[in-house]
Parts: structure tokens; C-alpha cells; sequence
């Protein structure tokens, strides 16, 4: 309830910037794979771990989602050394963990982004309802120091809502 709200809903955004973003960030891990054959050769994987939440985090789930098909079928046809796809158990196992991983994460993003979603609608319902009681409320927090006050509390008191803030109760 206090005067910075850091729970704001996602910006809604066009399909072409989620999907955009998506490609980009994608196109960005392959071509940091390609150019590093240490990672080429070990874990062609591991810089798409990045790029999948940043995704998803941007986009959405659907975008997290197109993130990781795109990652596993960047790596199989341009990473991985053969022209056919899972040509030996190693290429097959790295990407059934990609995918299981990611599609983890894709799905943790979204239930994060879902949550913080609920908790700004709420507490913007909890401030409405605060402010508009012709009662004096005032809300502290844990060390009894002014977050927040309605309309009615700071004409009792004398103060205006942003002055009392952080002061004692």
C-alpha cells in the first residue's frame, strides 16, 4: 500500500515484439554457441538457458514455448555436427533435458508472472477499499513507521499522506 507500486501488471505487448524478441534472443545464444567451440562442443545447450526465460519473461509462455522448439531445432540442425538429427544417445539426451528444463522454467515464469498479476490486483482492490472508509486508517509496517494513510487520517492528523511516510507512528 505504499506510494511505490513495484507489482505492476505486464505491459501488454504485440505479438510481432513478443515473437521478435523471442527470435532475436534465440538467433543471439546460436550465434554465441557457434562462435565459441568450447560451449560448441561441450554444452551447445547452455546459453539457451538464458535465452528461453528472457523469452518467456518478455512474451509470455507461448513465446517461452516457441523459445525452446526454436533453441532445440537451432542446435540439432546448426550445433550439433551431423546432418542428421539425434545421431548419437549424447545429442538425444542433452535435448530431452533441454526441454524438460526449459519447459520448466517457462512454466515457473508464467506462474510467477500470473502471481504477480493477482498480488497488484488485490492490493489495488485493498487500497481502494482503505481509501475510501470514512474512518482515519492509517498502515505501518513492521517497525511502526507511516507506509501509507487515507485522506481522512491525514486531515486528523495534520499531515499529508507523502509527508508522513516513513515517519513513526
Amino acid at each position: 500500500l505504499g506510494q511505490n507500486n513495484r507489482s505492476a501488471p505486464p505491459p501488454k505487448r504485440s505479438p510481432l515484439l513478443r515473437y521478435g524478441f523471442t527470435l532475436i534472443t534465440i538467433s543471439l545464444a546460436l550465434l554465441l554457441t557457434l562462435g565459441a567451440p568450447v560451449i560448441r562442443s561441450g554444452t551447445p545447450f547452455i546459453l539457451f538457458f538464458l535465452a528461453v526465460p528472457l523469452s518467456a519473461w518478455y512474451g509470455g509462455w507461448r513465446a517461452g514455448l516457441f523459445g525452446v522448439a526454436l533453441s532445440i531445432l537451432s542446435v540439432n540442425l546448426w550445433v550439433f555436427p551431423s546432418s542428421a538429427l539425434f545421431t548419437n544417445f549424447a545429442q538425444l539426451t542433452q535435448t530431452i533435458v533441454f526441454l524438460i528444463v526449459a519447459g520448466t522454467i517457462v512454466w515457473l515464469v508464467s506462474a510467477l508472472q500470473r502471481a504477480q498479476s493477482r498480488l497488484y490486483v488485490e492490493r489495488l482492490a485493498l487500497h481502494l477499499t482503505l481509501a475510501s472508509i470514512g474512518d482515519a486508517v492509517i498502515v505501518t509496517d513492521l517497525s511502526e513507521k507511516v507506509s501509507w494513510m487515507n485522506d481522512v487520517a491525514a486531515s486528523v492528523t495534520g499531515w499529508s499522506a507523502t509527508e508522513a511516510v516513513g515517519h513513526p507512528l
